[in-house]
């Protein structure tokens, strides 16, 4: 059903569990979750990479924060040729604070078991007085995540540190937008994630660094952003087999077509 797939893949979107009354298959794993590893970076946020388990992401967050995470749950769903096809539901991202320190971690759906696809970290300092330095807070994000010898800097004060790998090495940011990450899971944008991994661009951390407005050597927002392109786009691909195929299996039960009229 090549034919299909990318009209398919522009119906794919995510839904609450009460707004459809589709079918629903219950998609199983189908591939082993990525997990990338690039010598002399790290990959994680507090702990938490993506790859990992949605377990092992909750025990994390209550370790670092203190309490369980709050929950999103989703579905996934496709219409084929009129018939509509949900996934069961599945959690979506796991979200905790403490104080002005919170954390969403975004996970794929369950044919890559869970796992996580993307983090967003957001720290924010109200004391300029007390705030860190923000040379210091680069010195920590370079000692990281690896040195990045030229951060970007906008006029609305915003200082942007980007790290791009492809599949087995970093990769000049040049190479790829140095715009805004997105970590979070959009099955609308399949066919972009699919275009990112042509170009061998799998992998991206962001940094983003506010300074206080009395005090521009002071940080007043840290943001950090981890984008796994090649994570999101195999957990929808693998997803989106198992629900073109149920979907067709239930139009080929369902859609006898009726006789023509007395003539």
């Amino acid at each position: 059903m090549a034919n299909n797939k990318w009209f398919v893949i522009a119906l794919l979107s995510i839904i609450s569990s009460t707004a459809s009354r589709a079918d629903e298959t219950n998609v199983v794993q189908s591939a082993s979750p990525v997990v990338h590893k690039y010598e002399g970076h790290a990959t994680d946020v507090l702990g938490i990479s993506t790859g990992m388990s949605l377990e092992d992401a909750r025990r994390r967050i209550v370790a670092e924060y203190g309490a369980d995470p709050i929950e999103t749950k989703t579905k996934l769903s496709i219409q084929y040729r009129s018939i509509p096809m949900n996934t069961q539901e599945f959690v979506s991202q796991l979200q905790a604070n403490k104080g002005r320190d919170s954390i969403t971690v975004y996970l794929g759906t369950p044919a890559t078991g869970g796992a996580v696809v993307g983090i967003t970290r957001n720290v924010q300092y109200d004391d300029p007085v007390t705030a860190p330095l923000i040379d210091s807070v680069f010195g920590q994000l370079d000692e990281k995540y690896g040195k990045e010898s030229t951060p970007s800097r906008f006029g609305n004060g915003l200082i942007r540190t980007v790290w791009i790998f492809g599949p087995d090495t970093e990769l000049s940011c040049q190479q790829w937008s140095c715009g805004d990450a997105s970590p979070s899971l959009d099955p609308g944008s399949l066919q972009a994630y699919t275009y990112v991994l042509s170009q061998g661009k799998q992998f991206r951390i962001m940094a983003d660094v506010f300074p206080a407005q009395q005090d521009h050597t002071r940080v007043n927002q840290l943001t950090i952003t981890v984008d796994d392109v090649a994570s999101k786009a195999l957990t929808l691909k693998e997803a989106l087999k198992q629900l073109q195929a149920a979907a067709e299996a239930a139009y080929a039960k369902n859609a006898t077509p009726q006789r023509g009229p007395k003539l």
